[in-house]
């Protein structure tokens, strides 16, 4: 495994080394956040890295989560996959294909899928990978009804029950956490940006009325996640994310994290903070082979502690190195 924020060194590379990274990172349309595209005194950019590699005879392979959200419209990300990394083997992973919008990645990438593999749901639960079952809920009215009946309105009052019922029964269980509703407005990209923000106030103002405050409710409109976005993962001030595209970018784990770092039932914590990839305040942890890597989570303790046999956190108190 390899950091691409600041292991980009050909002479390093081996057969099978892996990166872990995120469209946002490398595809993103804000040009000063894209620094692993950028070229420094010590590594290459992410592009140049490439084309060394396949150079060198390596061989490129690309594994996408959640594809389906990947290459539609005229994305930074389809034209990243396309003109930079132009894989000699790709894998794309869903688990709601679209085959029309297969269809359009196959015409517009110029490739021809070797095999499709479908992997049936039950087989998944098995395997831990995905939740046994959701609740869905369809409203659905005769046509000539339709404008008489605040559908929308409906469902949003119903997701905050919902929401308000799982707060509360956390709070009964002793899990101190603040779930987080996801509310979705016009998502096509074909919707003006105009329409996309008139659609976002009518529901935080039907949001507002139902009893949640401009503090709680926080929106995010833009086509690819951002730091704004990430915050959210440990701001338990808010309550409510209305966003425009898909969001899943695993909010319950940090949020959870964070939760038990403050509880410290154990009396272990001292402090804890959120460890951003380069900053100048990061703590880049040096691995075995010399490589750095910047954890999630930094954490000064009184001393080492495990939970269910498993090691959480074994590092000295480090408040002297950090700045503050």
């Amino acid at each position: 495994m390899r950091e691409l924020a600041d292991d980009r060194i050909l002479e390093d590379s081996e057969a099978g080394d892996v990166f872990v990274t995120t469209w946002q990172t490398v595809a993103t349309r804000v040009l000063d956040r894209r620094n692993v595209r950028k070229v420094t005194e010590n590594t290459d950019s992410v592009d140049m890295l490439v084309q060394k590699l396949r150079e060198r005879g390596f061989r490129i392979g690309v594994v996408v989560d959640e594809a389906h959200h990947s290459f539609h419209g005229q994305t930074q990300a389809g034209t990243f996959f396309r003109d930079v990394l132009a894989p000699d083997y790709a894998l794309l992973i869903t688990a709601t294909p679209d085959d029309k919008m297969l269809e359009t990645f196959e015409e517009k990438m110029g490739i021809v899928p070797e095999q499709r593999i479908r992997i049936g749901r039950e087989d998944a639960v098995e395997a831990g990978l995905i939740k046994v079952g959701v609740r869905c809920a369809a409203y659905v009215i005769e046509p000539e009804k339709a404008r008489l009946v605040d559908l929308e309105g409906l469902a949003l009052r119903d997701a905050v029950g919902a929401h308000r019922g799982i707060k509360a029964a956390l709070a009964e269980a002793g899990a101190d956490f603040t779930p987080l509703l996801l509310v979705q407005v016009d998502s096509r990209d074909d919707e003006a940006d105009e329409r996309t923000e008139k659609s976002v106030q009518r529901v935080k103002e039907k949001l507002l009325n139902l009893g949640f405050t401009e503090e709680q409710i926080a929106v995010h409109t833009a086509k690819e996640p951002d730091d704004g976005l990430l915050a959210l993962a440990h701001d338990m001030t808010r309550e409510v994310l209305v966003f425009k595209m898909a969001v899943a970018l695993g909010f319950d784990a940090p949020r959870a994290f964070a939760q038990w770092l403050d509880g410290d039932n154990l009396g272990v914590v001292r402090w804890w903070l959120r460890n951003s990839p380069q900053q100048p305040w990061s703590v880049n942890v040096p691995r075995p082979d010399g490589r750095g890597f910047f954890p999630d989570f930094v954490v000064g303790i009184m001393r080492a502690i495990t939970v269910n046999d498993g090691l959480i956190v074994a590092v000295n108190d480090v408040r002297g190195t950090l700045s503050p």
